[in-house]
């Protein structure tokens, strides 16, 4: 059964620090350390999800909860049922992948067995509970045995013999299992299983188990009590030949049932295993095939999130992304040369994606939705999002990002493997490429079955003699040589740094207007034009629309400049060439998207006496510093808890502006960065005459 490794990455880790290390978790309990003192001077992201982790100047960013000290391996049965088990063997600890097959299948055979004695008490170590136990333990009985034909690289047939072969060692006094003993700790489990690796599969999967495979056959054929049934006469070729090839009774035919093994992926990673050669190349090749197969199409995700950056960025938000769905996006793309390309790409991340979800799922490097890992991918379900190249410390991060990741480092382990190794000798392999520029010509792209299998299939020999059957031979050291410099000789290791995608609401930040004031002064608009502006757009949908438009505006202005004395309509219309779009049809929430760590309410008696400091306060220069603090400057350490007042003036001293009159002297210096939306909101709202009675205001009117 799988098992919980954290205790022991703990105790690998502290042995490798000087100090102690002290282990906390993240709001979703992912587990990270600490060390010296165990208080937090930086703050981070959580590997697994993202989440805020540490602090500055042990000051936590979210409250610190220790994490837990035990071992959480679940006992019993917990693999779930067989249709959700890969059908690939996948070894567990140190049991080879044959191995981990027969443990399973005598583990579900012995389970199938108390099963029809004392249903309910199998039940009982099975989580979750089946509502049938036999049916449910013969499905992965019978998965099993196909894992296992699968690992041996033979027929079902050959591999239950194989077990039976397993099943009678186990009776000989020389190669009796282990004893079970105490199995309830993890040393002694993993004592026991390879205990029984040693004496029970390896003296019949190493030494020679073709020859025991044919003895095992022959005594089958000499059984008495089988010898007389005539379907297994014409199997085993024990029938008397006939003189005359009848073409209308093939059937009868001995040699038609003859069973010959396949040159294939599978017999050529037993060959090897029985043979226990050593050739770290070609095996990382056989191990990894569904890599391999997902590695060719990493140029084609590359030009997919080029594509998307191209078309997508700065004009969508998170929300948006996250509600457009694939297939509608899909819908959306003109007919012809750009939909078949968009349609293309997204099949090429779809067979990518599938192929190594399930490594995915278990590895922690990238924080990808579990559930998205364990379902196949669905365009039709799946939003745009998970096709965007997203920033590797947001969380959730992106399929995309994540995949994309994940086949640059699988490339460059195939790179560092062949280091050294006499076909790369001569190699360019020190040389390295940026993940944007990556090329077919750049990564180690080998199909399992259109280039792997036909050089297995070169670098072996296929004999056929009468009445011995096939024999298969291979040059192994040939192969491993001939893949390396057909396949990853001279290519370049792989930068895993990218261009990421920027939504909508981060395209303004400090650097890009500091950027605009530099090549477009800036000056204040009067009092008299800010009414003006206001009564000519009068609601805010209107004002929501053009906003949109200057946003646009503000992107092209700071990175090219223009002429100061243009109008901005005349820019947008002849420079921009922007025609005039409807507007939106509801009202946006401005902080949607922001942190909800800064949307907590004033109470009564702070809003109070904000109302009362907004007498004596510039509201229009503190409306839209406010709006720039919270929406524009970068967050960087900023802790809810700190007070909305000193902070402001420190982020207003930072870009050399003039002091917002009145907010060091009579802002509440008890409204802290946590009630930032809120504050916004109640002076966007604020009327120097509503405390004077003034009539209710049309809410869909803006501030004048």
């Amino acid at each position: 059964m799988p098992e919980d490794a954290l205790m022991e990455a703990r105790q690998a880790l502290a042995a490798r620090e000087a100090q102690p290390l002290h282990w906390f978790q993240c709001v979703n309990g992912h587990p990270y350390p600490i060390g010296e003192c165990g208080q937090p001077m930086e703050q981070s992201r959580c590997p697994d999800c993202g989440a805020a982790i540490g602090g500055v100047n042990h000051r936590p960013v979210q409250p610190m909860q220790a994490a837990r000290n035990n071992d959480a391996t679940r006992p019993g049965h917990i693999l779930g049922p067989a249709a959700n088990r890969s059908a690939v063997p996948i070894a567990e600890r140190a049991l080879s992948t044959v191995a981990t097959c027969v443990v399973r299948l005598v583990m579900h055979a012995a389970m199938v067995k108390a099963a029809t004695n004392n249903p309910q008490g199998v039940v009982n170590v099975i989580d979750p509970r089946p509502p049938n136990p036999l049916e449910f333990l013969w499905r992965h009985l019978e998965l099993d045995l196909q894992q296992l034909g699968r690992a041996l690289g033979r027929s079902a047939d050959d591999a239950a013999l194989f077990m039976h072969l397993i099943l009678h060692n186990l009776l000989t006094p020389q190669a009796q299992a282990p004893a079970a003993g105490d199995w309830s700790s993890k040393e002694n489990r993993r004592q026991w299983e390879e205990a029984f690796m040693a004496r029970c599969v390896n003296p019949i999967l190493h030494r020679g188990l073709d020859t025991m495979l044919q003895q095992a056959n022959t005594a089958l054929h000499n059984d008495d009590r089988l010898s007389n049934n005539p379907l297994l006469q014409l199997l085993c070729e024990v029938v008397t030949p006939t003189q005359r090839l009848n073409l209308d009774r093939l059937a009868d035919l001995p040699e038609m049932w003859r069973h010959r093994p396949q040159i294939n992926l599978e017999s050529l990673t037993q060959t090897m295993a029985e043979n226990q050669l050593q050739l770290p190349v070609l095996e990382k090749f056989l191990a990894e095939k569904e890599v391999l197969e997902a590695m060719r199409r990493l140029p084609d995700i590359l030009r997919l999130q080029r594509l998307l950056i191209t078309q997508c960025q700065g004009h969508i938000d998170v929300a948006e992304a996250t509600s457009i769905k694939i297939s509608d996006f899909l819908n959306k793309q003109p007919e012809g040369a750009v939909y078949e390309e968009f349609r293309l790409l997204v099949e090429s991340f779809r067979v990518a994606w599938n192929l190594i979800r399930h490594l995915l799922a278990r590895t922690t490097s990238q924080a990808v939705p579990r559930e998205l890992c364990q379902v196949p991918f669905d365009q039709v379900k799946t939003s745009l999002y998970h096709l965007l190249p997203i920033k590797r410390t947001v969380a959730p991060t992106s399929c995309s990002t994540a995949l994309v990741l994940f086949l640059a480092n699988a490339h460059n382990s195939f790179v560092l493997e062949t280091q050294g190794h006499a076909a790369a000798q001569n190699s360019s392999s020190g040389r390295s490429v940026l993940l944007s520029d990556v090329n077919t010509a750049h990564v180690v792209a080998c199909h399992p079955e259109q280039d792997l299998l036909p050089l297995v299939l070169s670098h072996c020999c296929y004999s056929l003699a009468v009445g011995e059957g096939t024999r298969v031979e291979y040059d192994l050291p040939a192969l491993e040589r001939q893949l390396v410099e057909r396949f990853v000789s001279g290519k370049p290791r792989i930068n895993d740094e990218f261009e990421t995608f920027v939504f909508r609401q981060e395209t303004k930040n400090v650097a890009m207007y500091k950027s605009l004031r530099d090549k477009v002064p800036q000056e204040p608009l009067s009092k008299a034009v800010q009414i003006h502006i206001l009564q000519e757009l009068g609601t805010l949908t209107n004002v929501c629309s053009s906003l949109a438009a200057v946003d646009i505006a503000l992107i092209f202005l700071a990175t090219t400049g223009g002429d100061p004395s243009t109008p901005i309509r005349e820019y947008l219309d002849k420079v921009l060439k922007m025609k005039a779009t409807a507007g939106l049809q509801s009202v946006k929430d401005p902080f949607e998207d922001m942190p909800e760590q800064y949307a907590e309410k004033l109470d009564k008696s702070e809003a109070k006496k904000l109302k009362e400091a907004l007498r004596h306060i510039n509201v229009d220069t503190l409306l839209a510093e406010l709006y720039e603090l919270i929406a524009v400057a970068e967050e960087q350490t900023r802790l809810p808890e700190w007070s909305l007042q000193s902070t402001l003036s420190a982020y207003i001293d930072t870009k050399d502006a003039p002091e917002v009159e009145g907010l060091l002297e009579h802002f509440p210096p008890t409204i802290l960065l946590k009630h930032a939306y809120h504050t916004w909101r109640m002076v966007a709202e604020y009327r120097p005459h509503e405390d004077q009675g003034s009539s209710r205001r049309d809410p869909n009117r803006l501030r004048h």
